[in-house]
């Protein structure tokens, strides 16, 4: 009874030690050397990049009804000379 748990037990751990081998031999890409050659024809979406503006939200109008300036309407109230 314990030889047989022994080589289940030894069984299991090469099974294990070999599915982790596979999976991180697999998981690294070998490295190439590639080099990247700039073209000097523009492409559609060199096109589109650089027809975009950087900030497309800087010409919205202003919704936020407490970022103005006269958000108090008795700011501009004559005072009270007596005070």
């Amino acid at each position: 009874m314990n030889k047989t748990r022994i080589i289940i037990g030894l069984v299991c751990v090469v099974i294990v030690v070999l599915l982790i081998v596979v999976f991180t031999s697999s998981s690294t890409t070998p490295t190439t050397n590639t080099s990247t050659v700039a073209s000097t024809t523009q492409t559609l979406g060199g096109a589109l990049y650089e027809g975009v503006s950087q900030n497309p939200a800087q010409n919205m109008p202003e919704t936020n009804p407490l970022s103005s300036k006269n958000v108090n309407p008795f700011q501009k109230a004559p005072k009270n000379p007596f005070e």
